[in-house]
């Protein structure tokens, strides 16, 4: 490489192009590879004797975890009344082995391990690299982790939530793997029975979804919905879309299902009302309320959008209910 004081005497002769720095970087990573081959190489770590971190290979997915990891989780156990695990899956860190086999995803579930002086750091705790995205192949993956879990001696479940996103097949496999359930709708009544008859709670691994994932679709599914409302100034569609979207969301600090039942007859009478009445004005004025209290934060309409509150209350009345 160029020194500086080569490049302020004028000589770029000793640059590298973007193709050389790539190319030295990847020889960098891949010089303790065992095998230029994806999987031989996968293959061979597994079998070497010093390693204690890739458990599993085989076809579709290799499991990853160790000991230095589950050691993690005990720390946290033994400091914290509640350890969250989060759980993910990407394709951006991997690559195909071969350019028309399966795509391939990294599954993972991490922690956040505080550090000194109020700063933490995300550690991966169960990994698992995957061609098959199925209930099958997730539900080995958690299994597996389980049962090396309960070889060291650990009491199960060792996480009290597991955060994840809108994925029906790994929702379901935590259900079945983790907790124990026949199917997620088990899960979902025995959380049912837990809140409604106060059943015992204890002993299994909460599941929730992720706030960023579910609030992207509901972004996407109502600017999708109301995209063919073109009448309409810009401000009064941003702010309407807005306010659909500020209501649904505050589902997200309901503590009860007293809350959530009200706020479900106050959101239909609102989308549903055949026409403006007494009763959904009040209704779009309670919806207001309770954001700006939950949230602290002055509601749009406060200000530009005074003078379009009798517009917007017209909107989400519709007469025509059928898209609602």
């Amino acid at each position: 490489m160029a020194s500086p004081t080569q490049l302020n005497c004028g000589n770029l002769q000793s640059i590298k192009s973007d193709d050389a720095v790539r190319k030295i970087r990847s020889e960098a990573l891949t010089a303790d590879d065992y095998d230029k081959d994806d999987f031989h190489d996968i293959l061979l770590l597994c079998n070497d004797k010093e390693n204690n971190f890739v458990q599993h290979v085989g076809i579709p997915s290799v499991h990853c975890y160790s000991k230095e990891q589950l050691d993690i989780l005990k720390k946290l156990i033994k400091s914290q009344n509640a350890v969250t695990g989060y759980m993910d899956a990407t394709g951006t860190l991997v690559r195909k082995i071969y350019k028309n086999s399966k795509r391939v995803l990294y599954y993972v579930v991490v922690v956040n391990v505080p550090l000194p002086r109020n700063s933490s750091v995300t550690c991966p705790v169960v990994e698992m690299i995957s061609s098959a995205h199925d209930k099958v192949a997730i539900l080995q993956w958690l299994n597996a982790f389980k049962a090396f879990v309960l070889k060291h001696k650990l009491t199960w479940p060792v996480f009290t939530n597991i955060v994840t996103d809108f994925s029906y097949t790994q929702m379901n496999a935590l259900c079945i793997g983790w907790n124990g359930f026949i199917s997620i709708f088990d899960y979902l009544n025995w959380c049912y029975r837990v809140l409604v008859k106060n059943n015992d709670g204890s002993n299994v691994t909460i599941i929730n979804i992720c706030a960023n994932h579910y609030t992207k679709i509901i972004v996407n599914h109502v600017y999708t919905h109301f995209q063919s409302e073109s009448n309409d100034s810009n401000t009064v569609e941003k702010i309407k879309i807005n306010n659909v979207i500020d209501w649904i969301c505050l589902l997200f600090n309901a503590k009860s299902l007293d809350d959530i039942e009200n706020w479900f007859k106050i959101f239909s009478l609102i989308l549903l009302s055949p026409c403006s009445t007494g009763n959904t004005k009040n209704a779009i004025n309670t919806m207001r309320d309770k954001f700006n209290v939950n949230h602290q934060l002055s509601n749009e309409l406060n200000d530009e959008g005074k003078e379009y509150s009798e517009e917007i209350n017209k909107f989400l009345c519709e007469s025509d209910t059928s898209n609602s």
